[in-house]
């Protein structure tokens, strides 16, 4: 499968010498900076793998791109592997944007499971007030590894 990136900026892997893995990069206007997800389109969803210091302002991107893609109505699951992210950054509010996007979403794809892998503490409280706002109507449930997660969205 190939990686795609669903924001609207220019993205690129960047290959160091010697190097069979790459990072994702996008250039800003301060520069190129790393990317902290990476997502995968796959044959009946998607999965975002998290990396290093991620925030709830690209989980938003992440979301708005997603909800944009030409076979978001076909998607199934989204399975969000946290287990390489270090930190995650959210404040109430992007918590209430987050979930209310899912919602209007919704309307044109009812039927997403979300999956969470490896989540830290800071991951796991930024989901439960994503579930608290009772604004998302997809399923969520936590994982401890990817092939327990590809499980549940592959039955549910």
């Amino acid at each position: 499968m190939t990686p795609f990136h669903l924001a609207v900026i220019p993205c690129w892997r960047i290959f160091g010498k010697g190097q069979s893995a790459g990072r994702w990069v996008v250039s800003t206007l301060s520069g190129i900076e790393e990317m902290a997800y990476e997502t995968l389109k796959e044959p009946r969803g998607i999965l975002v793998t998290w990396r290093g210091a991620a925030s709830a302002a690209e989980m938003i991107q992440m979301q708005e791109g997603a909800h944009a893609h030409a076979a978001f109505d076909t998607f199934r699951y989204s399975i969000h592997d946290f287990s390489r992210c270090d930190s995650f950054s959210w404040t109430p509010g992007d918590i209430e944007y987050s979930a209310a996007i899912d919602r209007a979403a919704s309307q044109s794809n009812p039927n997403i499971n979300i999956a969470i892998v490896g989540a830290k503490a800071d991951v796991m409280e930024g989901a439960k007030a994503y579930i608290q706002t009772t604004f998302s109507p997809f399923p969520i449930r936590f994982f401890a590894s990817l092939a327990e997660a590809r499980s549940w969205v592959n039955t549910a």
